[in-house]
């Protein structure tokens, strides 16, 4: 690749007599005019389109959360298989997620959208029909591959298509869809299965796929990437996509079954996580020094602002998974509530997550300032990593409804925040990567709050436990599922035994809060040594809208460089 891919927001033009890629560095040369940006109905409807897949793919994050004991009574089958059919989605979805991104630059955005769309369809039809668990955790894999792909490929194809000084704005829209597809899949989940069938949980998405991957085709048609499929074919990072399948996958899976199917301190959890590891580092290893079209660009990380974004997107998730995770846990095994009135207890804090979001895009896009905004969004989530501090077994309602509405401030200024800062640190034609790392270290931070907070709750159950002769001899048992444990305690005589250990389990989230305060200090501190980057630039892309009939991005097919590879691309004009 030609320049510097993090020297900052510059734009590039090919110079006509030498074929290669002039660098341009003057500020009149760094600015878009996004007053003139109109889009049109084309665009409109192709948005319409990926807003729709947003809603369908958030859904099936969590559409079985609800429904998993009447599908496991249906299908006869174990905890296990249950726990593997909700799982199994989640797992494949950060798992490809950072290939398809990285192969869209090589085979085009509406062909692995359409391969994502598909494979989601697959993957509904299969779960829809299956006849056991085994096919229904099949058909939730296949799902989870084309819901990574979807995912990934919307951010970038708003990237493609939007100027980053405005970016903000619709990003916003598709984060409040996250949102609201989080909330709305555990409703949709709980009444079709305890009112129809569970089926119709995957009967709904056969329609609504079907129609957008037309819409996709017939709306979103993008300029083609140049070149033979047998020339992308062997261009793209296969041995790379391997690595980092398998590498995320056993990761993931010691994660996942940690403290679930084997306790987190056996050979059984370690094992796999630390050979993922392992895998991730040789990973990086490879991708920095063998492939023509890599996953990811090691280089990039040489920009402070590259390298803090995919760091505090990290632990930023590791926090917002984190809580996602323990919040009920609260709720269910110290206040008693029962799984209804937890879920409803959450409520204060998705309400300020989704609004918040949007409003740090806004705030961004109005003012071009990211820097303040992040700043503000983790001095928020220490505030309200700190009050949660506060809840135990007499904490008051009022007292936990402001502690959930002030981290879930913090957390909602963070996410599109984060996203703009990444892009904004690179050129425009590294864009495509940059969304893919984020993705991917959000995902690794999924796991990995989940991976914490397990780890945690069942040291310190285990500890406190053992500080108590009546309770001493149950430490193991207790110690080992969290949640299995909420069920005992709802089935529990009252009585000091009882007290004693709703006493324990309430300490043991208060390491929780501690350590997941701690998580926002380290970026919160990092914010302040960010470098201040221009959200006013040209927008360059090659994979823009289709104008006319030539289907390949103009400068690509008519400007070759000397070593017979694209250099440019192209400026979207109010498209």
């Amino acid at each position: 690749m030609a320049g510097n891919p993090v020297s900052g927001p510059v734009s590039r033009a090919n110079s006509a007599n030498t074929g290669r890629l002039v660098v341009k560095t003057s500020s009149e040369d760094t600015v878009e005019d996004t007053e003139g940006f109109r889009p049109d109905l084309r665009l409109k409807l192709a948005f319409v389109t990926l807003a729709v897949l947003t809603l369908m793919v958030a859904m099936n994050d969590s559409v079985l959360a609800v429904a998993l004991p009447v599908v496991a009574e249906d299908l006869h089958g174990t905890a296990i298989e249950a726990f593997w059919a909700g799982t199994a989605f989640l797992l494949t979805e950060a798992t490809f997620m950072a290939p398809l991104g990285a192969l869209s630059s090589t085979f085009g955005r509406v062909p692995i959208l359409n391969f994502a769309a598909s494979s989601f369809l697959v993957g509904t039809v299969v779960a829809s029909t299956a006849p056991n668990f085994s096919v229904l955790i099949l058909g939730r894999a296949i799902q989870g591959i084309g819901g990574g792909g979807v995912r990934v490929s919307i951010e970038i194809v708003v990237a493609d298509l939007i100027p980053l000084e405005i970016r903000g704005n619709y990003l916003s829209i598709f984060s409040v869809l996250w949102a609201i597809g989080d909330v709305l899949g555990p409703i949709v989940g709980g009444i079709f299965s305890y009112k129809t069938s569970w089926r119709w949980n995957f009967w709904m998405n056969i329609p609504i796929a079907t129609v957008a991957l037309v819409s996709i085709n017939i709306f979103l048609r993008l300029k083609s990437v140049p070149g033979s499929l047998r020339e992308k074919v062997r261009r793209a990072d296969w041995a790379g996509t391997a690595i980092s399948v398998s590498a995320v996958t056993t990761l993931l899976l010691g994660m996942t079954w940690g403290g679930v199917m084997f306790p987190w301190d056996s050979w059984q959890t370690i094992i796999p996580i630390l050979v993922g590891l392992l895998g991730l580092f040789g990973f990086a290893m490879y991708e920095k020094r063998f492939p023509v079209e890599p996953i990811i660009r090691i280089d990039l990380l040489c920009s402070y602002n590259m390298l803090y974004s995919l760091m505090a997107a990290f632990f930023h998730t590791v926090l917002a998974l984190g809580l996602v995770y323990v919040l009920p846990l609260y709720f269910e095994g110290v206040k008693e509530m029962n799984p209804i009135m937890a879920g409803i207890a959450l409520i204060p804090y998705g309400a300020t997550v989704s609004p918040f979001s949007a409003v740090g895009s806004l705030i961004i896009s109005r003012t071009g300032n990211i820097n303040w905004v992040i700043r503000a969004g983790f001095a928020f989530a220490i505030l309200g990593s700190g009050l949660l501090t506060l809840l135990d077994v007499h904490t008051l309602t009022y007292q936990w409804v402001l502690s959930l509405l002030v981290v879930g401030l913090g957390l909602g200024l963070l996410y599109n925040s984060l996203d703009l800062l990444s892009q904004a640190s690179v050129d425009e034609e590294y864009v495509t990567h940059a969304v893919t790392m984020l993705n991917f270290f959000r995902h690794l931070g999924q796991a990995a709050g989940v991976a914490i907070v397990g780890v945690v709750v069942q040291n310190e159950m285990r500890t406190k436990m053992d500080d108590i002769p009546d309770l001493a001899p149950h430490a193991d048992e207790y110690s080992r599922d969290a949640a299995a444990l909420v069920e005992n305690l709802r089935g529990m005589p009252e009585g000091q035994f009882k007290t004693d250990l709703v006493g324990v389990y309430a300490a043991s989230l208060w390491t929780v809060w501690i350590i997941m305060c701690a998580f926002c200090v380290l970026p919160f501190a990092g914010s302040f040594f960010l470098r201040c980057v221009s959200m006013k630039r040209k927008h360059e892309t090659a994979q823009g809208l289709r104008r006319g009939k030539n289907p390949v991005s103009d400068t690509q097919a008519s400007t070759p460089s000397p070593e017979g590879k694209a250099v440019a691309p192209t400026r979207t004009e109010g498209v």
